[in-house]
């Protein structure tokens, strides 16, 4: 399937679904090492592969309200929840699976990932590729930026957290759907 054809299915959506994702991302990188300083060597070379599955069509809003929902105490009035601007004022909703970024135009596919009863994103598969080549990410982790200490979560006021993913829709290379294993082309 054409990334085009791709992206006007999503558009095309009526409901939410559960869908399974093979996704390429260039890694988030320093480019010097955290200690050294020394220039990172595998900057801008690292692509990660994984494997995820997860619902698109879905609401952001209404989960975190749900979650909100059943946290509470019998009889205790939850406010809904109210996201801030996506991107802080420089995103717009396509459609319910597609964002847009208004300055870059870039546009990202919206999943509620799985996760864990440990609240891990869970990703069935995923490998780091360097050069070809498979690479462990202990030899990378000097190059790697420091876990984020501020994840957004405290806005959700959730003692279960509600992850949400904006996967940039060049970076989607299959799909499965109902079953069928689907190639996403350029």
């Amino acid at each position: 399937m054409k990334r085009e054809q791709f992206r006007d299915f999503l558009l095309g959506l009526q409901k939410p679904f559960i869908i399974k994702l093979e996704t390429a991302t260039k890694l988030r990188m320093n480019k010097t090492h955290r200690e050294t300083k020394e220039p990172n060597p595998f900057y801008d070379k690292v692509i990660k592969k994984a494997v995820r599955v997860g619902k698109i069509g879905v609401s952001y809003e209404n989960v975190v309200t749900n979650q909100r929902g059943r946290e509470a105490a019998v009889g205790e009035t939850i406010e809904a929840f109210n996201a801030e601007s996506l991107w802080n004022g420089k995103g717009e909703h396509v459609s319910g699976a597609l964002v847009r970024h208004k300055e870059s135009l870039k546009e990202y596919l919206a999943i509620l990932p799985n996760s864990s009863k440990d609240n891990d994103v869970l990703i069935s598969d995923e490998i780091l590729v360097f050069d070809g080549k498979e690479v462990s990410k202990d030899i990378l982790e000097p190059y790697l930026p420091p876990p984020r200490k501020d994840s957004g979560f405290a806005r959700q006021e959730t003692d279960r957290h509600i992850f949400w993913q904006c996967i940039e829709l060049d970076n989607v290379k299959g799909v499965i759907y109902k079953g069928e294993s689907i190639s996403i082309e350029d």
